[in-house]
């Protein structure tokens, strides 16, 4: 399986559905709509793709999800809507789009609050607590989130000195982006994504905050030739579902779990992963998880350990290939011949 940031959040909302499919034969197919606005060669649009397929294979077919990118089905303004109206199940969107319901959405567009996986990593434990009552007081569920690279500034023309910027057309689309806009005196114009390479190209802004991954997608470097990687923020992109769609499925069997050991890579690590630590730690936090599924991202050990802590519990490892050299060492002759050797 290719792996793309968040992949092990994705296997935690895979491994669920597969469980609630795999209770029963009485269960009718599901078939849902996941609506978009970024284009096909996004990331964000990658890994709904994975997301899509690894649903489709761990329900045995049971459950589809077509995805739609680039606005196709529901324009990006319009998705988070959609989906709380129920025209579609599933919906990805720019998370600080949702402000307007409430600040927390908003918190990691404030520039420099968070400029690095980790901090955002923090910000998000710390938010994510209230952003999930209000998306549920609003009829909608966070699936997953991903967070995007640090935020540089896209230029036509060199900046020097903060005072160049003033007057400056400045892509917005966050009210924290259109504040700091204007306490920049530039003048904040509304893009939404997938406006930004026809704004850039008939020049309705020549100031833009993103990453580089949105500036590759875009080429938005032909017009806007400065670069500076100012890891401004990291903002978030959110997939919800439709609170009603949700719950129409078993709720016990619904949560997840995931805890990640100190190896795993800084996206998992950092961003997706709902416990961290070495294999003690969450050998640990396994016997205190509340979940009715735990997502081992480890090797085969750290999960046979958390199975054992709960034997009542579905206990998941994303990758069968997963092994340790140092527990293969060993034999269970050897440790029996331990305990002879050094009893008590």
């Amino acid at each position: 399986m290719t792996t793309y940031r968040s992949r092990s959040r994705r296997v935690a909302i895979c491994v669920w559905l597969g469980c609630v499919l795999a209770s029963g034969s009485t269960w009718a197919q599901v078939k849902w709509d996941l609506a978009t606005g970024y284009p096909e060669s996004s990331f964000h649009v990658k890994n709904l793709r994975e997301f899509a397929k690894d649903v489709l294979a761990r329900t045995n077919g049971q459950v589809s999800i077509t995805i739609h990118p680039g606005g196709t089905l529901v324009k990006a303004p319009d998705v988070r809507q959609s989906v709380v109206d129920g025209k579609i199940a599933v919906g990805e969107v720019f998370g600080p789009s949702l402000s307007g319901i409430h600040p927390v959405f908003g918190l990691d567009a404030i520039p420099f609050l968070a400029t690095t996986y980790p901090a955002a990593r923090k910000l998000w434990n710390l938010a994510r607590p209230l952003t999930e009552k209000k998306a549920a007081g609003h009829g909608f569920a966070m699936l997953y989130s991903v967070p995007w690279p640090p935020q540089g500034m896209f230029s036509s023309k060199e900046i020097r000195t903060i005072s160049e910027l003033q007057s400056m057309n400045m892509r917005e689309n966050s009210p924290s982006v259109k504040k700091l806009a204007e306490s920049l005196g530039a003048n904040p114009v509304l893009v939404e994504t997938p406006d930004l390479v026809s704004a850039v190209q008939s020049e309705k802004v020549s100031l833009v905050f993103t990453s580089a991954a949105q500036g590759v997608d875009t080429k938005i470097w032909e017009k806007l030739p400065w670069f500076y990687q100012t890891n401004a923020w990291l903002p978030r992109n959110a997939v919800i579902v439709n609170k009603k769609a949700l719950d129409a499925l078993v709720p016990e069997q619904r949560d997840a779990v995931i805890l990640a050991h100190n190896y795993q890579t800084p996206d998992i690590y950092h961003c997706v992963a709902d416990i961290v630590g070495d294999s003690l730690q969450l050998a640990r936090e396994a016997a205190k998880a509340d979940a009715e599924i735990i997502v081992q991202c480890g090797v085969h050990f750290m999960a046979e350990t958390s199975e054992l802590l709960n034997p009542h519990k579905t206990v998941l490892i994303p990758d069968m290939r997963a092994g340790c050299s140092l527990a293969e060492s060993i034999t269970g002759e050897d440790v029996r011949l331990l305990r002879e050797a050094h009893p008590g």
